[in-house]
């Protein structure tokens, strides 16, 4: 009687809960963009591009000589990606809130260049 009961709860749990023992993974999506001057539509580097859901930081990326930036691994969700000079935040002179649900591109067009 012990092993019936055992065994049945044993096959509930199976049944209901199979993934349990496997997590499935998560599809992630990346972000990418560049951001240049509007005076001169010159690339502008060392801009910190900061995604965050919640006050919280899901990624960040600081642009390069050529105004990239890329942020891999992130869900598909309603976001707010902010530009900044520092990677502090202190300073953000954009912010943007988007719906990311795809391999995106966000490029940014600056009025001038910050300080």
């Amino acid at each position: 009687m012990k092993t019936l009961r055992l065994l049945i709860v044993g096959l509930v749990l199976v049944g209901f809960n199979t993934d349990i023992f496997s997590q499935e993974k998560k599809d992630t999506i990346s972000v990418k963009g560049k951001v240049i001057s509007n005076a001169d539509q010159q690339p502008i580097n060392s801009i910190w591009v900061t995604i965050k859901l919640k006050n919280q930081i899901l990624g960040k990326s600081l642009t390069g000589d050529d105004g990239k930036y890329s942020i891999e691994g992130i869900e598909a969700n309603v976001y707010k990606v902010y530009f900044s000079k520092y990677d502090n935040m202190k300073n953000t002179f954009d912010s943007i809130q988007i719906k990311i649900d795809r391999d995106s591109s966000i490029n940014l067009n600056v009025k001038s260049p910050p300080n």
